[in-house]
């Protein structure tokens, strides 16, 4: 059966009154009075990044390592149907405009929740926000994005929002892209290498999110600060 005729969910059940409510937990964690998130929001940038054209990002989440027992990240899904990115290579694709979706409805590509690892078993993950059994190999682990800078602002608010607001900010800027050269394995790694070399890491902690909002400043204006520095 051809990829795109494949439902995306296998099994759907209706959500809890508990789910219905909407009233998720938020456990905040403190380590010498500073808050640590229990999550870690990704967003990878290269050297077209700008604040008055449009340009291309990753973005991806995490449970945070610090957070559980100290060891590494564990990466996350998204409720969203990956292979829906896939159908036009004529242009550049991003999760933007279903994302948007999800806030007000369960889309026929997904319902946009993050799907932690406990809710994965073998090849299904059972998905907390809409209830449905899902094949782990359509779910989205990397979020495409191409837009402005605005787009990219909203698209990091409604991750964060859909973290419970527990989310540290985490920006790898590429400066240097990666090229694939198939004709030429050596210069194809060594480019490799090069953008590996040349990356500038920045962390926008939570606790100085949380500090910098009760200032009244807005979400999306600290974001956009934090995503253009």
């Amino acid at each position: 059966m051809p990829a795109e005729e494949t439902p995306f969910a296998l099994k759907y059940a209706p959500p809890t009154k508990q789910e219905e409510a909407d009233d998720p937990e938020i456990r905040l964690l403190f380590e010498g009075g500073i808050v640590l998130a229990k999550y870690k929001i990704e967003v990878m940038v290269g050297p077209d990044r700008s604040g008055l054209r449009d340009f291309k990002a990753m973005i991806s989440i995490h449970e945070s390592g610090k957070h559980f027992h100290g060891g590494g990240d564990a990466g996350m899904y998204l409720c969203l149907d990956h292979r829906l990115f896939e159908k036009d290579n004529t242009t550049s694709p991003s999760a933007l405009p279903l994302l948007r979706r999800t806030q007000k409805e369960r889309t026929e590509w997904g319902c946009g929740a993050a799907i932690p690892n406990t809710a994965i078993a073998g090849p299904l993950a059972n998905c907390p926000g809409c209830g449905n059994l899902i094949a782990v190999e359509n779910l989205t682990g990397q979020v495409p994005f191409f837009g402005s800078i605005v787009g990219l602002v909203e698209l990091v608010e409604i991750l964060f929002n859909k973290l419970h607001g527990n989310a540290d900010i985490y920006l790898k800027h590429f400066k240097f892209d990666i090229r694939y050269d198939i004709r030429n394995a050596k210069a194809e790694f060594k480019n490799v290498e090069r953008a590996r070399a040349n990356i500038e890491k920045s962390i926008y902690p939570l606790y100085r999110i949380l500090k910098d909002t009760s200032s009244g400043a807005t979400m999306a204006s600290v974001i956009r600060a934090f995503l253009l520095s």
